[in-house]
């Protein structure tokens, strides 16, 4: 289980304890807007600096580097067959992040 906070980046919930995942530890930025629990295992989180990615204990951030039409992203969902999408101020787009999703 995962929850944001608005400044001060995402708790997990594993095994009996919580972890917090900050900017520091790789996290695009410690705002977080969004959560998604993907059907791999991973979970996403979408910040104003980027969409992170947190697989195997590992986290790894998207931006307009890797290919996202913006760094600030309000929202991140996944339809029934596994796509992300993004919501951002520049509306919905489709995260083609599957060539990037070994982190």
């Amino acid at each position: 289980m995962c929850d944001g906070t608005w400044g001060g980046g995402p708790f997990r919930y594993r095994d009996g304890r919580f972890t917090q995942y900050t900017k520091k530890d790789g996290l695009g930025e410690d705002r977080v807007t969004s959560i998604l629990a993907a059907r791999d295992g991973s979970v996403w989180f979408a910040t104003s600096n980027g969409l992170t990615q947190l697989k195997d204990d590992r986290l790894r951030t998207f931006r307009t580097t890797e290919g996202l039409s913006t760094n600030l992203v309000l929202r991140v969902i996944e339809d029934a067959q596994g796509v992300q999408w993004l919501g951002s101020r520049m509306g919905l787009v489709e995260a083609i992040l599957t060539r990037h999703q070994e982190v």
